[in-house]
């Protein structure tokens, strides 16, 4: 049995470790690489893709799941005011 020996276990093992990366490392931005290689990889599975293919469906997902959650934190933080220069401690008192 030959370890990753398809494109499509490569795919899906460098998602697993981007996703672990993030685990490791936080920043909330290698998770989205991750799951868009595991997005490919498991695309892979399904349908032959060309090498050329592959990269613009890696990219496409990667791009779309990092604009997803960048709108999903914007909204979330839409109505938080840390860290917002207009709603710092002037005029309130501190104790």
């Amino acid at each position: 049995m030959r370890f990753l020996s398809t494109i499509a276990e490569l795919w899906l093992a460098a998602g697993v470790v981007l996703v672990i990366f993030e685990v490791v490392i936080p920043g909330i931005f290698l998770l989205w690489l991750g799951l868009a290689a595991l997005g490919t990889g498991l695309l892979l599975l399904l349908v032959e893709i060309s090498f050329g293919a592959q990269v613009l469906i890696f990219a496409a997902l990667a791009v779309a799941s990092v604009m997803f959650a960048r709108a999903r934190i914007y909204k979330r933080s839409a109505g938080n005011s840390i860290n917002q220069p207009g709603s710092g401690l002037i005029g309130r008192r501190a104790t």
